[in-house]
């Protein structure tokens, strides 16, 4: 028998013992394939259902989400308020102390999924029904868009990405980079004044050969 709210159980991958999961998330071994800083939400049923290793109760919170069980308002329980089945009212809360979540073929809850929870804008409502043996199915831990996911690290960089600019460069960089320009320059200008002293010389060996040249054309 499979319980309500089970559609992101622990899927294959994870621990199934649930030694080391918490109240929010499923703990995640080598298997996993989520990327680094992603975690699998626990559903409700085993939030109300399951035990953690660590014995610490939890409680579900007015959002759908299991949590641990500080953040429990006994104010808001969900027994202290709107009558059992109803479909609407304040956000309450799901002890795991002594609540249980409602199996898959429960006639009450099969009936609200169907049609209080899902007549309700996708069952974004804080109701709940009370199913058989007073076990509860709750609109949020049934919406279909109910947090399974989360992610909470960044993003590894892309190994083809262009490297980041870190700042402005460092005290020492700068005499480096006055050096390396001064040197360029030098050997720019070095390399014009040899330029300029072989074109001279060739002008000065050239005389010579141009006037004798002249004189032997003369001659004849």
């Amino acid at each position: 028998m499979h319980a309500r709210g089970a559609v992101n159980t622990a899927p294959m991958g994870m621990n199934s013992s649930h030694r080391e999961d918490t109240c929010e998330f499923y703990h995640a071994d080598v298997t996993d394939s989520l990327q680094p800083g992603c975690r699998r939400v626990r559903s409700c049923s085993d939030c109300l259902n399951v035990p953690l290793a660590t014995g610490q109760a939890c409680v579900i919170h007015p959002t759908g989400l299991c949590v641990g069980i500080e953040g429990y308002n006994v104010g808001l329980d969900y027994r202290a308020g709107n009558a059992s089945n109803a479909a609407f009212g304040r956000g309450r809360y799901f002890p795991s102390t002594n609540t249980t979540y409602c199996s898959a073929d429960d006639a009450v809850c099969m009936t609200c999924v169907a049609t209080r929870f899902q007549a309700n804008e996708s069952m974004q409502t804080s109701g709940y029904c009370v199913g058989a043996d007073g076990c509860v199915c709750i609109a949020r831990c049934e919406a279909p868009d109910r947090e399974r996911i989360r992610c909470t690290g960044a993003p590894e960089p892309s190994r083809s990405a262009s490297p980041a600019i870190t700042g402005p460069p460092t005290s020492g960089a700068i005499p480096l980079a006055f050096a390396i320009i001064v040197f360029v320059a030098a050997l720019i200008m070095f390399q014009s004044q040899g330029t300029e002293r072989a074109i001279a010389s060739k002008q000065r060996h050239a005389e010579p050969l141009l006037i004798a040249h002249c004189l032997f054309t003369q001659g004849h």
